[in-house]
């Protein structure tokens, strides 16, 4: 009798306590996430900067503002894996107020571009480059950017 009255008991108290460790871990990734998504940064032109998903930029003598979204597919080849095709990347960028998808090449040679206010937001690269069997945490995704001076590109 006691041991069936026991068993149930323990069984509660066991899910209840994993129960409290996995919401304050999901509770701690809901924080940082937060954060990031309130994160401006000035940028000159000319010069490089890094945005992680959520971080936005406004361009310093400029009303240009650029905002790292969401990456919503990577299909580059990973490291340590032969493809038949290098892949690309898409991401999601709002830029002056207005969302625009992006592809990446996986050639670093290939430079994606799009026009801001006062210039053009290069795409340097989009980090980190996928490995073979590991998984990317969302919160690592971070692009490279540089904001090139001029005429609006069309």
């Amino acid at each position: 009798m006691r041991l069936s009255l026991f068993l149930p008991l323990l069984l509660l108290s066991l899910a209840f306590s994993c129960n409290k460790k996995v919401s304050s871990s999901g509770n701690a990734a809901t924080s940082n996430e937060t954060e990031a998504l309130g994160t401006m940064k000035s940028i000159t032109f000319g010069s490089e900067e890094m945005l992680k998903v959520g971080e936005s930029c406004q361009l310093e003598k400029s009303a240009g503002t650029l905002k790292f979204l969401a990456v919503v597919e990577d299909s580059r080849c990973p490291k340590g894996v032969n493809c038949i095709q290098a892949g690309a990347a898409t991401i999601m960028v709002e830029v002056d107020g207005v969302n625009r998808r992006l592809t990446i090449d996986a050639d670093p040679k290939t430079i994606t571009r799009t026009p801001i206010t006062g210039g053009t937001v290069e795409i340097l690269s989009l980090s980190p480059y996928p490995e073979a069997r590991i998984r990317i945490d969302p919160a690592q995704r971070a692009i490279r950017i540089k904001i090139v001076e001029g005429k609006t590109m069309r």
